[in-house]
Protein backbone atom coordinates (compact mmCIF):
# COMPACT_ATOMS: atom_id res chain seq x y z
CA UNK A 1 0.00 0.00 0.00
CA UNK A 2 2.71 2.61 0.59
CA UNK A 3 4.21 1.91 -2.72
CA UNK A 4 1.05 2.90 -3.96
CA UNK A 5 0.41 5.91 -2.30
CA UNK A 6 4.35 6.58 -3.48
CA UNK A 7 3.19 6.39 -6.60
CA UNK A 8 0.59 8.65 -7.26
CA UNK A 9 1.98 11.45 -4.64
CA UNK A 10 5.21 11.21 -7.19
CA UNK A 11 2.58 11.16 -9.92
CA UNK A 12 0.91 14.12 -8.06
CA UNK A 13 3.82 16.21 -7.51
CA UNK A 14 5.18 15.65 -11.33
CA UNK A 15 1.98 16.55 -12.61
CA UNK A 16 1.70 19.62 -11.07
CA UNK A 17 4.98 20.86 -11.99
CA UNK A 18 4.47 19.75 -15.78
CA UNK A 19 1.31 21.82 -16.04
CA UNK A 20 2.81 24.59 -14.87
CA UNK A 21 5.70 24.75 -16.59
CA UNK A 22 3.35 23.91 -19.97
CA UNK A 23 1.32 26.91 -18.98
CA UNK A 24 4.02 29.08 -17.93
CA UNK A 25 4.56 28.91 -21.57
CA UNK A 26 1.64 31.39 -23.09
CA UNK A 27 0.99 35.21 -22.91
CA UNK A 28 -2.83 35.46 -21.25
CA UNK A 29 -4.99 37.73 -22.97
CA UNK A 30 -6.01 40.68 -21.27
CA UNK A 31 -8.83 39.64 -18.92
CA UNK A 32 -11.75 41.99 -19.60
CA UNK A 33 -13.58 44.58 -17.47
CA UNK A 34 -16.18 42.07 -15.66
CA UNK A 35 -18.76 44.43 -16.02
CA UNK A 36 -19.43 44.11 -19.79
CA UNK A 37 -18.76 40.62 -19.59
CA UNK A 38 -20.80 38.81 -16.98
CA UNK A 39 -22.52 35.43 -17.47
CA UNK A 40 -25.89 36.87 -18.01
CA UNK A 41 -24.56 38.58 -21.63
CA UNK A 42 -22.87 35.37 -22.85
CA UNK A 43 -22.80 34.84 -26.46
CA UNK A 44 -25.95 31.97 -26.70
CA UNK A 45 -26.20 30.39 -30.79
CA UNK A 46 -29.37 28.38 -31.61
CA UNK A 47 -29.04 24.68 -32.72
CA UNK A 48 -29.44 25.33 -36.20
CA UNK A 49 -26.50 27.72 -36.41
CA UNK A 50 -24.29 25.56 -34.41
CA UNK A 51 -25.04 22.49 -37.33
CA UNK A 52 -24.70 24.82 -40.12
CA UNK A 53 -21.11 25.58 -38.95
CA UNK A 54 -20.15 22.66 -38.31
CA UNK A 55 -21.88 21.38 -42.00
CA UNK A 56 -19.55 24.64 -43.60
CA UNK A 57 -16.61 23.32 -41.58
CA UNK A 58 -16.28 20.19 -42.82
CA UNK A 59 -17.72 20.12 -46.19
CA UNK A 60 -20.97 18.05 -45.39
CA UNK A 61 -23.40 17.96 -48.38
CA UNK A 62 -26.97 18.38 -47.98
CA UNK A 63 -27.66 14.51 -48.45
CA UNK A 64 -25.14 13.96 -45.35
CA UNK A 65 -26.80 16.66 -43.06
CA UNK A 66 -28.85 13.32 -41.34
CA UNK A 67 -25.49 11.77 -40.50
CA UNK A 68 -24.30 14.70 -39.30
CA UNK A 69 -26.93 15.06 -36.88
CA UNK A 70 -26.60 11.69 -36.09
CA UNK A 71 -23.43 12.15 -34.86
CA UNK A 72 -24.25 15.42 -33.09
CA UNK A 73 -26.60 13.59 -31.08
CA UNK A 74 -24.30 11.16 -29.87
CA UNK A 75 -22.70 13.40 -28.24
CA UNK A 76 -26.08 15.03 -26.67
CA UNK A 77 -27.15 11.39 -25.35
CA UNK A 78 -23.96 11.41 -23.08
CA UNK A 79 -24.74 14.39 -21.91
CA UNK A 80 -22.04 16.13 -23.55
CA UNK A 81 -21.29 19.08 -23.81
CA UNK A 82 -22.37 19.60 -20.35
CA UNK A 83 -26.06 21.12 -20.44
CA UNK A 84 -27.27 20.33 -24.07
CA UNK A 85 -29.37 17.33 -23.24
CA UNK A 86 -32.28 19.20 -22.15
CA UNK A 87 -34.56 16.40 -23.20
CA UNK A 88 -36.74 15.60 -26.67
CA UNK A 89 -38.02 19.03 -27.90
CA UNK A 90 -36.56 21.12 -25.82
CA UNK A 91 -34.91 24.19 -27.64
CA UNK A 92 -31.36 24.38 -26.44
CA UNK A 93 -28.89 27.27 -26.78
CA UNK A 94 -25.20 26.63 -27.36
CA UNK A 95 -22.96 29.13 -25.46
CA UNK A 96 -19.69 29.32 -26.86
CA UNK A 97 -17.75 26.68 -24.41
CA UNK A 98 -19.97 24.37 -25.77
CA UNK A 99 -20.30 25.05 -29.51
CA UNK A 100 -16.54 24.79 -29.88
CA UNK A 101 -16.40 22.07 -27.71
CA UNK A 102 -18.61 20.51 -30.15
CA UNK A 103 -16.61 21.52 -33.33
CA UNK A 104 -13.28 20.16 -31.29
CA UNK A 105 -15.21 16.87 -30.53
CA UNK A 106 -16.43 15.91 -34.54
CA UNK A 107 -12.12 16.94 -35.04
CA UNK A 108 -10.97 14.34 -32.93
CA UNK A 109 -13.90 11.79 -34.14
CA UNK A 110 -11.57 12.09 -37.33
CA UNK A 111 -8.91 10.46 -35.52
CA UNK A 112 -11.34 7.24 -35.21
CA UNK A 113 -12.09 8.02 -31.62
CA UNK A 114 -15.16 6.60 -30.22
CA UNK A 115 -17.85 9.53 -28.75
CA UNK A 116 -17.04 8.34 -25.48
CA UNK A 117 -12.94 8.37 -26.33
CA UNK A 118 -13.24 12.10 -27.28
CA UNK A 119 -14.95 13.31 -24.77
CA UNK A 120 -12.52 11.62 -21.89
CA UNK A 121 -9.71 13.34 -24.24
CA UNK A 122 -11.50 16.65 -23.93
CA UNK A 123 -12.21 16.49 -20.02
CA UNK A 124 -8.34 15.43 -19.63
CA UNK A 125 -7.12 18.31 -21.45
CA UNK A 126 -9.24 20.15 -19.04
CA UNK A 127 -8.03 24.49 -19.04
CA UNK A 128 -5.67 23.67 -21.87
CA UNK A 129 -8.34 23.56 -24.38
CA UNK A 130 -9.99 27.51 -23.45
CA UNK A 131 -6.13 28.29 -23.19
CA UNK A 132 -5.38 27.47 -26.62
CA UNK A 133 -8.35 28.92 -28.20
CA UNK A 134 -7.39 32.46 -26.31
CA UNK A 135 -4.18 31.90 -27.70
CA UNK A 136 -5.47 30.94 -31.27
CA UNK A 137 -7.98 34.37 -31.36
CA UNK A 138 -4.78 36.13 -31.21
CA UNK A 139 -2.90 34.34 -33.78
CA UNK A 140 -6.15 34.59 -35.80
CA UNK A 141 -6.36 38.35 -35.14
CA UNK A 142 -2.88 39.02 -35.95
CA UNK A 143 -2.46 36.47 -38.62
CA UNK A 144 0.54 35.07 -36.96
CA UNK A 145 -0.57 31.06 -37.63
CA UNK A 146 -1.83 28.52 -36.56
CA UNK A 147 -2.07 27.49 -32.70
CA UNK A 148 -2.02 23.48 -32.27
CA UNK A 149 -3.68 21.58 -29.86
CA UNK A 150 -1.80 18.40 -29.47
CA UNK A 151 -3.01 15.37 -28.26
CA UNK A 152 -1.65 12.02 -26.96
CA UNK A 153 -4.32 9.30 -27.98
CA UNK A 154 -4.58 6.46 -24.80
CA UNK A 155 -8.00 4.15 -26.11
CA UNK A 156 -6.45 1.30 -24.31
CA UNK A 157 -5.77 3.33 -21.17
CA UNK A 158 -8.18 1.30 -19.12
CA UNK A 159 -6.81 -1.98 -19.54
CA UNK A 160 -3.46 -0.83 -17.60
CA UNK A 161 -2.74 -1.19 -13.93
CA UNK A 162 -4.99 1.35 -11.68
CA UNK A 163 -2.15 1.59 -9.70
CA UNK A 164 -0.09 2.77 -12.82
CA UNK A 165 -0.38 6.87 -13.42
CA UNK A 166 0.55 6.40 -16.87
CA UNK A 167 1.29 9.21 -19.21
CA UNK A 168 2.01 12.12 -17.45
CA UNK A 169 0.29 14.15 -19.90
CA UNK A 170 -3.11 14.14 -22.35
CA UNK A 171 -2.26 17.46 -24.26
CA UNK A 172 0.16 20.61 -24.91
CA UNK A 173 -0.53 23.99 -26.91
CA UNK A 174 1.62 24.65 -29.42
CA UNK A 175 2.65 26.93 -31.99
CA UNK A 176 5.12 26.30 -35.25
CA UNK A 177 8.18 27.64 -33.97
CA UNK A 178 7.92 26.03 -30.81
CA UNK A 179 7.55 22.47 -32.55
CA UNK A 180 11.44 21.77 -32.30
CA UNK A 181 11.70 22.70 -28.49
CA UNK A 182 8.58 20.36 -27.15
CA UNK A 183 9.34 17.56 -29.60
CA UNK A 184 12.97 17.25 -27.83
CA UNK A 185 10.54 16.94 -24.60
CA UNK A 186 9.80 14.29 -21.87
CA UNK A 187 6.31 14.57 -22.47
CA UNK A 188 7.29 13.77 -26.35
CA UNK A 189 8.73 9.97 -25.53
CA UNK A 190 4.99 8.30 -26.65
CA UNK A 191 4.08 6.39 -29.71
CA UNK A 192 1.53 8.87 -30.78
CA UNK A 193 0.50 12.16 -30.97
CA UNK A 194 -2.15 14.08 -33.31
CA UNK A 195 -2.64 18.12 -33.77
CA UNK A 196 -5.80 20.23 -34.46
CA UNK A 197 -5.99 23.28 -35.80
CA UNK A 198 -7.41 25.38 -33.00
CA UNK A 199 -6.38 28.68 -34.95
CA UNK A 200 -8.71 27.07 -38.09
CA UNK A 201 -11.61 25.74 -35.73
CA UNK A 202 -12.06 29.26 -33.93
CA UNK A 203 -11.67 31.01 -37.30
CA UNK A 204 -14.13 29.03 -38.70
CA UNK A 205 -16.53 30.01 -35.51
CA UNK A 206 -16.11 33.36 -35.59
CA UNK A 207 -16.36 33.89 -39.49
CA UNK A 208 -19.63 31.91 -39.77
CA UNK A 209 -20.92 32.62 -36.69
CA UNK A 210 -19.83 36.26 -35.06
CA UNK A 211 -18.81 37.97 -38.95
CA UNK A 212 -16.44 41.08 -38.28
CA UNK A 213 -18.49 42.27 -35.13
CA UNK A 214 -15.76 44.12 -33.08
CA UNK A 215 -17.79 43.97 -29.65
CA UNK A 216 -18.67 39.92 -30.38
CA UNK A 217 -15.04 39.18 -30.70
CA UNK A 218 -14.01 40.82 -27.29
CA UNK A 219 -17.72 38.63 -26.22
CA UNK A 220 -15.81 36.29 -27.65
CA UNK A 221 -12.51 36.40 -25.03
CA UNK A 222 -14.50 37.41 -22.56
CA UNK A 223 -15.94 34.00 -22.67
CA UNK A 224 -13.55 31.85 -23.43
CA UNK A 225 -11.72 33.39 -20.11
CA UNK A 226 -14.81 32.90 -18.27
CA UNK A 227 -14.37 28.95 -19.58
CA UNK A 228 -10.66 28.80 -18.81
CA UNK A 229 -11.17 30.02 -14.93
CA UNK A 230 -14.36 27.41 -14.54
CA UNK A 231 -11.77 24.43 -16.51
CA UNK A 232 -9.34 25.69 -13.70
CA UNK A 233 -11.05 25.68 -10.80
CA UNK A 234 -12.15 22.28 -11.43
CA UNK A 235 -9.08 21.06 -12.18
CA UNK A 236 -7.30 22.41 -8.81
CA UNK A 237 -10.51 21.15 -6.74
CA UNK A 238 -9.69 17.54 -8.75
CA UNK A 239 -5.75 17.87 -7.83
CA UNK A 240 -6.92 18.69 -3.84
CA UNK A 241 -9.34 15.49 -3.86
CA UNK A 242 -6.40 13.13 -5.02
CA UNK A 243 -3.86 14.61 -2.69
CA UNK A 244 -6.66 14.55 0.15
CA UNK A 245 -7.42 10.29 -0.88
CA UNK A 246 -4.06 9.87 -0.55
CA UNK A 247 -3.19 11.66 2.44
CA UNK A 248 -6.21 9.17 3.74
CA UNK A 249 -4.97 5.87 2.28
CA UNK A 250 -0.89 7.42 4.10
CA UNK A 251 -2.68 7.32 7.57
Amino acid sequence: MDQIVLKHSEFLKRKIALTIHILSGYRWATRPDPKNFSRSCELEFGYGKIEDFLAVTHGVVPTKRGALKGRLKNFQRLSWPEGTNQGKGAKVRYTVRQALSLALGLEITQLGLSPEGVIHHMKRAGPLVPIGLLHALDTFEQNKGPTYLILFPQTLSNFRNPDEPGHLCSAVIATQNEFPAILRSSIFQVNRFSFIDLTSVLGGFIINLLGKDGPLKEQLRGDLLDWEKDERVARLESITKMKNRNSNVDT
